[in-house]
């Protein structure tokens, strides 16, 4: 069976075949706090190296939404400098005011970065080949939904209310948010790994970009709200108990190698959800950046290379 790579690949030399091949193939951004600046390096990689029109569908939870705006915005690299250029510092990161819902400053997010700074067109996402699919939650139900079936994302009102809704996590973002209705709200405690939303949408390859390396353990009051999150919300998507994380990182190691494929950053830093320091952060960057071209110029690369010499 082709790899995700494999599919990408042939793609790349032949865009025909994204409407001949019979795959769709999800390009799926994990959510993070201030983690999303290694997704933020790895989406610019791969606009750099040309493979974000490979992608039939773009899905993000909470900072990959904003990332994956950026992707197909064709501004990457501002999605990937946002963090330590304008989100670094106590301006934007409050983690004392976590007890009270302040601790990302949201409103800064939006009205002085989003919509002024490093601006994002909806027109423009809208044109791309590759679909647009922020993930949002029910607050009622507590499952994630795809906000491209509430919003008009052509709109830049709607597209932005929709990426307002991606971020508002409780008890971290507040709710300073009369501009978008209270029913909306972040997916990342039930789905913050976009797998089963675009499965359920059809979805047969899916690139999975982590924000932080396998195995890896919040720490501190966040660690807290996710043993929160999974006793107590409704239940996710996943028809389990288990809220979020665990019960996403349950399935995906029981999903096919070739239909699924995980990218992580190394394991050499320290990675934190409330992370301020602005070089910390292009750290994190650089180390989406590099886990992409390990990827793509690796041992899959390698392997199909000598598979097609053989053929």
């Amino acid at each position: 069976m082709l790899s995700v790579h494999d599919i990408i690949s042939a793609r790349l030399q032949n865009p025909s075949l994204k409407d001949t091949d019979g795959e769709r193939v999800a390009l799926c951004l994990d959510s993070g706090g201030m983690k999303g600046a290694v997704i933020g390096g790895m989406a610019a990689e791969i606009e750099e190296l040309g493979l974000t029109d490979c992608f039939d569908a773009v899905y993000g939870s909470s900072a990959g939404c904003l990332i994956g705006a950026y992707l197909l915005d064709a501004s990457a690299a501002g999605g990937e400098d946002i963090f330590w250029r304008h989100l670094s510092g106590r301006r934007f990161v409050r983690p004392a005011l976590t007890i009270i819902g302040g601790a990302l400053n949201m409103d800064y997010l939006f009205d002085a970065v989003i919509l002024k700074r490093e601006p994002i067109s909806a027109s423009r996402v809208a044109s791309r080949s590759a679909s647009f699919h922020p993930l949002i939650a029910n607050r009622h139900s507590g499952h994630a939904v795809d906000a491209s079936t509430i919003f008009n994302l052509a709109s830049q009102s709607d597209f932005i209310a929709a990426l307002r809704a991606s971020v508002r996590a409780p008890l971290v973002c507040g709710n300073p948010w009369s501009k978008i209705p209270d029913l909306w709200r972040d997916a990342g405690l039930y789905e913050p790994i976009p797998y089963q939303t675009p499965l359920a949408a059809g979805a047969t390859r899916m690139l999975l970009l982590r924000s932080a390396p396998a195995g890896h353990v919040p720490k501190g009051s966040l660690n807290r709200l996710h043993g929160f999150a999974g006793q107590h919300l409704p239940y996710p998507l996943t028809g389990s108990r288990q809220s979020g994380r665990g019960a996403q990182n349950k399935l995906l190691a029981a999903a096919q190698p070739s239909s699924v494929k995980q990218i992580f950053p190394s394991e050499a830093l320290q990675y934190s959800f409330f992370c301020r320091d602005s070089k910390m952060l292009q750290q994190y960057a650089l180390a989406g950046r590099k886990a992409i071209r390990d990827w793509w110029h690796g041992s899959e690369a390698s392997s199909l290379t000598a598979q097609s010499a053989q053929s």
